[in-house]
């Protein structure tokens, strides 16, 4: 099975909307050149900074991953985002998440989808 993987180059900003448009108009692309995963940049969606706010990026993260599955294209997302599950409550540097792997859903009938992580 072979796998075709879009990488999107794009400039990379502190305006969280700004760069979910960006990432969808990548996705886009990607679909238009029938790749089956988009790979954006570190910190595409967030910014490249550890300070940025949590609900936005949460937001966005949730719009960006429903339009890649709509899609029908894997995303793998260079991002920031507050890890829930860390001891300090806030961000973490020593348990960082910098990148978020979503995908459509597993059609099994269709060897170009993949499972979405749980």
């Amino acid at each position: 099975m072979k796998i075709r993987v879009a990488g999107a180059q794009i400039p990379v900003t502190t305006d969280i909307e700004s760069n979910a448009a960006l990432i969808k108009r990548a996705i886009d692309s990607g679909r238009d050149e029938e790749a089956d995963i988009v790979l954006t940049p570190e910190g595409s969606l967030s910014g490249y900074t550890h300070q940025f706010d949590y609900q936005t990026v949460e937001d966005a993260l949730r719009s960006v991953v429903d339009y890649a599955s709509e899609s029908h294209i894997g995303l793998a997302l260079g991002t920031c985002f507050h890890n829930n599950t860390s001891n300090k409550g806030n961000y973490d540097a020593t348990n960082p998440i910098s990148l978020k792997v979503v995908s459509q859903v597993k059609d099994d009938n269709d060897p170009k989808t993949f499972a979405r992580p749980s």
